[in-house]
């Protein structure tokens, strides 16, 4: 049973929990350009905090700011509460760990990793025990002698992570770290990255370009793009209601279906004119306002049904459109199926119990979704938009 907190003395809210890493309106321009454009973010003691975006959006040299590589053209950094946008990197509560590694090839393991902590001056005896421990969490004690060229790729990227571990930062921060590593590999150090995280309690910052990454690393995303944020929010929101067009796009896989916007019911419902002129109801929205008159509809593939009848005029709890198949994709699985439908529509389904026989090229079929697994995005589309597009 959950106790309940009794109000303070003077009637104000709790005192705000101190932060490990707080960024205020920080920018960084190099000459004209803009890279980053006054972001501003959160990131709670323990927390593991991706930044999620398509190259040169800017994640990387927030990151660089954090570490105090790069110093922000305006705006504040806090670490734990202080002021540390002026600090330099060696005196920051943060260690960087880079995609390369950047192992020293003439030091063993045990050396590479001991490197920081001796030249932070601690006793030989401190030195030795962070050392076997780092090396411990994330299983590499028992190749402490080797060099870095006998390692694996796997191996090279665990002892970069306890070097970065080894310092004890209250922030650490990761620019691609598993980017070099094959599909495989890299899967399944993403579970073991994010049990090492839960077991040492330590922020993590994570940069990263794979949207697969950071929803299963993440205990909540900031999607950059253009030097901006354009949602933070826990990965299942992220998914299931994206706060932009661009979200919904770069994250995952979704069909985006231009819309007009008739009226609002019972929020946050609202009725809409889909491109063949049908109405349906939109489960959740996200920037719908009174004047919004034209928004995007997001539908996931994986909610969409493949039905050979329309549904039920009466069953306000179910949206379609007509269409015929274009092509049937088996991806192992699921079977994708792409449609074209009336209006004009490009629709992409997927789903592992599909009947491919029964889906040849040119067949009519209804594609079909529960209004709850609906959202809708209240962002002006450009004149060229005027089909919905598979991401």
């Amino acid at each position: 049973m959950s106790r309940i907190k009794s109000p303070s003395p003077t009637g104000d809210p709790p005192p705000r929990r101190t932060s490990a890493l707080e960024l205020v309106g920080i920018t960084k321009r190099f000459g004209d350009v803009t890279a980053v454009d006054r972001i501003s973010l959160r990131v709670e003691p323990g927390e593991f905090f991706s930044l999620l975006g398509p190259s040169g959006c800017g994640k990387s040299t927030t990151l660089r700011m954090i570490a105090g590589f790069e110093e922000p053209t305006s705006g504040r950094l806090l670490l734990n509460g202080q002021e540390g946008s002026r600090l330099p990197p060696f005196k920051r509560s943060t260690n960087l760990v880079f995609q390369s590694y950047a192992l020293f090839p003439h030091m063993t393991v045990r050396d590479n990793v001991a490197y920081g902590p001796r030249r932070s001056r601690l006793s030989r005896n401190e030195v030795t025990a962070r050392v076997e421990e780092a090396l411990r969490t994330v299983k590499m004690w028992e190749f402490a002698d080797r060099l870095p060229r006998a390692l694996s790729g796997g191996q090279r990227q665990r002892v970069a992570l306890a070097r970065g571990l080894v310092n004890r930062p209250a922030v650490l921060l990761l620019d691609e770290p598993l980017g070099a590593l094959d599909l495989k590999l890299r899967r399944e150090m993403q579970i073991e990255l994010k049990e090492i995280q839960r077991q040492v309690g330590i922020s993590f910052v994570y940069v990263t370009h794979d949207q697969e990454e950071a929803l299963t690393l993440s205990d909540r995303i900031a999607v950059m793009n253009r030097g901006r944020i354009e949602q933070i929010a826990p990965p299942e929101e992220i998914f299931n209601r994206p706060a932009t067009r661009f979200c919904a796009d770069f994250i995952g896989e979704a069909n985006l279906v231009p819309v007009e916007v008739n009226s609002r019911s019972d929020a946050p419902r609202v009725n809409v004119t889909l491109p063949d002129g049908t109405r349906v109801m939109v489960g959740t929205t996200s920037g719908i306002t009174s004047d919004t008159r034209r928004a995007t509809l997001v539908l996931r593939p994986s909610r969409i049904s493949l039905a050979g009848s329309a549904p039920d005029p009466a069953d306000t709890t179910t949206g379609g459109f007509r269409g015929r198949v274009r092509r049937v994709i088996f991806q192992g699985s699921v079977v994708r199926v792409d449609l074209d439908c009336d209006g004009g529509p490009h629709l992409s389904a997927a789903a592992a119990g599909f009947d491919i026989p029964d889906l040849e090229p040119g067949r009519e079929v209804w594609a079909t979704w529960r209004i709850e697994q609906s959202h809708l995005v209240g962002e002006t589309i450009s004149p060229s938009d005027t089909t919905g597009t598979t991401a």
